[in-house]
């Protein structure tokens, strides 16, 4: 069973950026996702950044606003898994999962 949305991003669910990169020299990904309470200009926005990504997911992003209504997260520290500590997953619409080694959350917008 999934957790609560993770509390940071709560409310946050208009997707405002996706970036995905890899480090060359480990080959390894990571995601960030901005995320926004609202549609409008000037709404109040959180960033999660998400190391060492795998088995990534995505359906129906796109075409107007995405909307990642129920984001949680789930511990899986406990299953040791390698690289897959926390699995994040759209729990409402099922629009986007993985698997990950870390999670960041901050308020504002990435800085370039």
């Amino acid at each position: 069973m999934f957790a609560e949305p993770t509390y940071e991003l709560k409310g946050y669910t208009f997707l405002r950026a996706f970036a995905l990169s890899v480090d060359p020299a480990s080959g390894k990904y990571e995601l960030t996702l901005t995320l926004s309470n609202d549609d409008a200009a000037g709404a109040d926005v959180r960033t999660a950044r998400f190391a060492d990504v795998a088995q990534l997911r995505l359906k129906e992003v796109g075409g107007g606003w995405t909307q990642f209504l129920y984001l949680a997260v789930e511990d899986r520290r406990a299953d040791q898994h390698d690289r897959a500590a926390y699995e994040v997953r759209d729990v409402e619409n099922d629009l986007i999962a993985f698997v990950c080694s870390e999670v960041h959350v901050s308020i504002g917008a990435p800085a370039d």
